[in-house]
Formats: C-alpha cells, structure tokens, sequence
C-alpha cells in the first residue's frame, strides 16, 4: 500500500500519528486508516481555477471519522492544525480530506 519514498514514508508517519493519538483518548488499540491517498480535486471552496491536493483518508470505521476529525483540526498530530473537508460516510468507504499546505518534514 505504501510507496518506499519520502512522500510514502510522510504517509506512514501520519497513519501512525492520528491512529496513536485516537487509541491514547480512546484507551484502545485499533488499526482505523485503510488508506491515506494524496488526490488532485477543483478546489471549490476558494473558487480558484487550479486543481488543489489533498489527503483522502479512508477509515474503516464510520463512528470514528468525527472523533478524528477533531484530532486533526486541534494541532497535536504532527504540530500542524489540519483543515478538515468533506468530512461524511459513504457506503462502505468512510473518507477525510485534508488540505496539503503542511511541511512534509520527517
């Protein structure tokens, strides 16, 4: 699933981040990301004419999206407050978007 790169190795730590910071409030020790994917979309939300980057997060639970959703916008994982879109439940695939502008600092 993960590439061997810097961009793959980002991914992981992140992965390994949100994960660690839900089981520590949670006192569990679930594995809850399928899948963290970088994806060009419109951004809509700015009404800018050029393609934006994100990061899909697919859960596999859909009870947790909102609990990490909260995780991310409040700064503790990777000393970064994520902006969090389309935050919603599809059937069988639960995603997060998250803006790009971070530094991808291992």
């Amino acid at each position: 699933m993960w590439k061997d790169s810097e961009s793959g190795r980002f991914l992981r730590k992140l992965k390994t981040n949100i994960e660690s910071a839900y089981n520590y409030l949670k006192e569990s020790k679930e594995e809850l990301i399928s899948s963290i994917e970088v994806i060009e979309k419109d951004d809509i939300y700015y009404f800018k004419k050029s393609k934006q980057k994100f990061y899909k997060i697919s859960l596999y639970n859909p009870d947790t999206i909102e609990i990490i959703a909260k995780i991310l916008t409040s700064g503790c994982i990777l000393e970064h407050k994520f902006d969090v879109y389309e935050v919603h439940t599809l059937t069988n695939i639960d995603t997060l978007k998250l803006s790009t502008q971070i530094p991808q600092r291992l």
